[in-house]
């Protein structure tokens, strides 16, 4: 009887296999090794062909990465994901991407956290089929003098490391199409970004953390042409980041300033269609909200909330030309001083939401608001309990 079985097992396996192989690999568009199961000969028809590998060096050895890359037969790589924070070889990193470039790989995503310094392989900067490039950690940026990636386009620079104070500029020189480009630089680790320019024609999507965490920031000058930018986000210690052009196509921006060292962040642009910014309110960062304010004319939604490291009362002062500007809803904690701001300035303002935490009555918030006066007759004001699970 057990005979019969195992010949029944053999004959359905010889008669269906390549059909299960080819359902798997349908199904199967990524994968994330489990290398002593996966990489056997009787799996090989379908880790060698899935278009997305996600590989960890925590489980896998430096061999089986060459190996699997090696082996790799799909006519495209969409991504090949790799991270890994143990000791190897640089000349292993360098083999790795190579044939990554050779498969045709779409979206390189690198994570490094082990101690040496990588530096990213010059091959790369050739790399016509790469869509998407993301890479974090101790990765080192040297472009090569000329160099072009035309079908790049989201470019993702997290805490990484520049040679020179140039090799962010002349990696977007080098990104003619870019559209979605994120820079996350900490100025603990070096060498930091103090002067640079960046002009992307096609960038929608910008941003930008610059975080410190030294008794004095560094003071630093990013100049930026982007003229159809559409969404801006910002995070950390605001210096001179300037914009060459005014951004008509911005509509969407948010902010989030710990410190502002510089006050070339916002001239000569003017935000003329933004219509929703959300900014993360401090003791020291009012001035940078009045200064935005005033340069969107036309903000229709306004979301404010106090920083999590500052949750003492924040000290709101009036623009000194009385300027203000909205013509949406506004959503902010408890500030009342701001509320009364701009109760006083919005013109045509028609839904004002505060939130307000759980130990507040929202009927004395309430009663206590609406003795404050009003531009705009038809202002509906409404107070919620704000829920930080949300």
């Amino acid at each position: 009887m057990l005979s019969r079985t195992r010949n029944a097992q053999n004959y359905l396996r010889t008669k269906t296999g390549s059909a299960i192989y080819r359902t798997l690999l349908s199904a199967t568009s990524f994968l994330s090794f489990q290398p002593k199961r996966l990489l056997s000969s009787r799996w090989k028809p379908l880790w060698t062909l899935v278009p997305k590998l996600d590989l960890d060096h925590n489980s896998i050895s430096s061999h089986i990465v060459y190996s699997v890359l090696a082996q790799h037969a799909a006519p495209i790589l969409r991504n090949f994901t790799h991270s890994w924070n143990s000791p190897c070889d640089t000349s292993h990193f360098d083999e790795w991407i190579d044939i990554a470039i050779a498969r045709n790989v779409q979206h390189l995503d690198l994570y490094i956290v082990c101690g040496q310094l990588f530096e990213f392989p010059h091959t790369a900067f050739h790399c016509k089929t790469l869509v998407a490039l993301e890479f974090s950690g101790r990765i080192e940026l040297d472009p090569p003098p000329s160099f072009q990636l035309p079908s790049i386009k989201i470019l993702g620079l997290y805490e990484i490391y520049y040679k020179s104070d140039n090799s962010l500029s002349s990696l977007c020189s080098g990104c003619p199409n870019l559209e979605d480009l994120a820079v996350v630089n900490d100025f603990v680790i070096g060498p930091v970004i103090v002067n640079s320019k960046i002009s992307l024609p096609f960038l929608k999507r910008l941003r930008i953390d610059f975080l410190s965490f030294q008794p004095e920031p560094l003071d630093y000058r990013l100049e930026i042409y982007a003229p159809v930018l559409e969404c801006f986000q910002f995070f950390g210690s605001l210096s001179n980041v300037v914009f060459l052009e005014k951004l008509a196509h911005l509509n969407e921006a948010h902010f989030n300033v710990y410190v502002c060292i510089g006050l070339g962040y916002i001239y000569p642009s003017m935000f003329q269609n933004l219509v929703r910014l959300n900014f993360k309110v401090t003791q020291s960062n009012w001035h940078v909200l009045q200064s935005l304010l005033v340069v969107a004319p036309n903000l229709e939604v306004l979301v404010l909330d106090k920083h999590y490291y500052h949750k003492s009362q924040l000290c709101w002062m009036e623009p000194p030309d009385g300027s203000g500007y909205l013509l949406g809803s506004t959503e902010l904690e408890h500030e009342v001083e701001f509320i009364k701001y701009i109760l006083k300035e919005a013109i045509v303002l028609k839904i004002i939401t505060i939130k307000v935490s759980a130990q507040h009555s929202k009927e004395s918030v309430l009663k206590k608001l609406s003795m404050f006066p009003r531009h705009s007759t038809t202002c509906l004001l409404t107070v919620e309990i704000d829920n930080p699970m949300e």
